[in-house]
């Protein structure tokens, strides 16, 4: 009897120690699904081990008509975390942890973006983060002219976006270096050799308290501070009035010198132009005069319906950008023929 008292409680010690190694899924209720008991015990130590998702959006692009593209950076401090998934309308997406993702979502309506970590099966084992966010069509950008009005400082103006940008991003070779608030589309730059540079300008807009860039423009190197008019000097273009004129057909401004190259205009059939007393020239930029001078006793010589190349130098308002906003008014008279 002893003996059989010895084996049973063996037997009883085995049975329990083969029990202790045995999985929790061994115990399983018919079907697959475990027991009630053995459910609740892993749910509670997920709990225990369960962190909230980080995902931020990091910009918008444009993405097809009545669409744009959200760059959506997620990832997540559990070690066990192996996928992470997100839902845009319904529709789940699985990457790796730390990866960024193109999402398209509609343009002008509030979208919701599902965000969690699941494990190696793809079952969420971290708290569900949910972002909001409503687009907005983000505007194209182009720099129609860059001015070097000195070796320090650029002028630039580019184009207005079709859809109201919040304001613009400066960039001179890759670095940004100025941020211009609102509607405006010009500005002047000043940096240390600003005329070797490129630039580009960057619309931006402000989404739910969040600021996104748009697509910028190609680099754009400044150019001379020219300006060149497209004037006729023959004299069959304008009205016969017995006179001469002077026309304008390059301004270039060097520091505080304005260099005017144009051509006196014999527009008399008849009488040849010997001498004018005066010449007055009148540079304006952006409607306001930046420079004016009279000329006096200036040499003609010219027979009827001629012209000639006859340049001048003024001095005047310096840091004007004369290639985006120049003009000019001359007066020509009184004219001595023969």
């Amino acid at each position: 009897m002893k003996r059989i008292k010895r084996l049973t409680i063996l037997a009883l010690v085995f049975v329990m120690a083969v029990c202790m190694l045995l999985p929790a899924s061994a115990f399983a209720a018919p079907g697959g699904e475990a027991s009630g008991e053995a459910a609740a015990s892993v749910s509670q130590e997920g709990d225990e081990q369960t962190e909230t998702t980080t995902a931020s959006l990091s910009s918008l692009n444009i993405h097809k008509k009545g669409y744009v593209r959200v760059k959506l950076y997620a990832d997540s401090s559990d070690g066990e975390v192996a996928w992470i998934a997100y839902s845009v309308g319904g529709k789940v997406t699985y990457c790796a942890p730390g990866i960024s993702d193109w999402l398209a979502i509609p343009h002008g309506k509030e979208t919701t973006i599902k965000v969690w970590g699941t494990n190696s099966e793809k079952t969420a084992i971290t708290d569900l983060q949910t972002i909001s966010v409503t687009s907005k069509l983000l505007p194209k950008s182009k720099i129609t002219c860059a001015t070097a009005i000195n070796k320090n400082m650029v002028s630039l103006h580019w184009k207005k976006s079709a859809s109201k940008a919040t304001g613009y991003y400066i960039y001179a070779n890759g670095k940004k270096v100025k941020t211009v608030k609102g509607h405006g589309c010009k500005c002047k730059v000043k940096l240390k050799n600003a005329a070797k540079k490129k630039y580009k300008v960057v619309p931006y807009i402000v989404s739910n308290g969040k600021a996104y860039r748009g697509r910028s423009c190609k680099a754009k190197k400044p150019a001379a501070n020219t300006k060149k008019f497209k004037n006729s000097i023959d004299s069959g273009d304008y009205t016969y009035d017995v006179s001469c004129r002077y026309i304008i057909k390059k301004i270039t401004l060097e520091g505080k010198k304005y260099h005017i190259q144009g051509y006196v205009v014999n527009t008399c059939k008849y009488l040849t132009a010997l001498d004018c007393k005066k010449i007055s020239i009148t540079i304006k930029c952006d409607g306001n005069v930046v420079a004016k001078k009279t000329f006096k006793n200036v040499t003609v010589n010219l027979k009827p319906g001629k012209s000639k190349r006859k340049d001048f130098v003024i001095k005047g308002k310096a840091g004007k950008d004369i290639r985006s906003g120049g003009g000019w008014v001359t007066d020509f008279c009184p004219i001595t023929y023969e």
